[in-house]
């Protein structure tokens, strides 16, 4: 008899004790796609942060990098312009690599997903770059 009272009560105890695990005031786990973008993001602030415009002393020093977005339908990449010759440049170059890398596996992840049958132009207009006062600066770009 004494086994019969213990077995509701032991019952009770495990089911209070996975309902506090349950509810253990954790985040939930981030999904993929919040990785992903979390790592893109990290990494486009270090290439912006080494992305730096300066030395130049003409247009061949300067340079384009461009970030991937994570979000959107057609979505344009963002320009950063940076001194090719720069301390920090390769690191730049390397951080924006390892962006468009995790950018381009969030993107078809975004919550909603990429609508079918959706097309995007497939380019749009760089600004020209050029050389001014040491610095790497972009132009307007004129429009058809």
């Amino acid at each position: 008899m004494h086994s019969r009272l213990l077995l509701p009560w032991s019952m009770a105890l495990w089911t209070l004790v996975a309902l506090l695990s349950a509810c253990n005031g954790s985040a939930p786990a981030s999904t993929e796609f919040e990785t992903l973008e979390a790592q893109a993001n990290a990494h486009a602030d270090a290439a912006r942060a080494l992305a730096v415009n300066m030395p130049c002393s003409e247009v061949g020093h300067c340079g384009r990098l461009y970030l991937q977005p994570t979000r959107g339908v057609c979505a344009l990449p963002t320009l950063v312009t940076y001194s090719r010759v720069s301390a920090t440049a390769r690191q730049a170059e390397a951080e924006t690599a390892a962006q468009n890398t995790a950018a381009s596996q969030a993107l078809p992840l975004q919550p909603g997903g990429l609508p079918p049958n959706v097309m995007c132009f497939a380019g749009f207009p760089d600004p020209p770059l050029a050389c001014e006062r040491g610095a790497c600066v972009t132009g307007a770009v004129a429009l058809p």
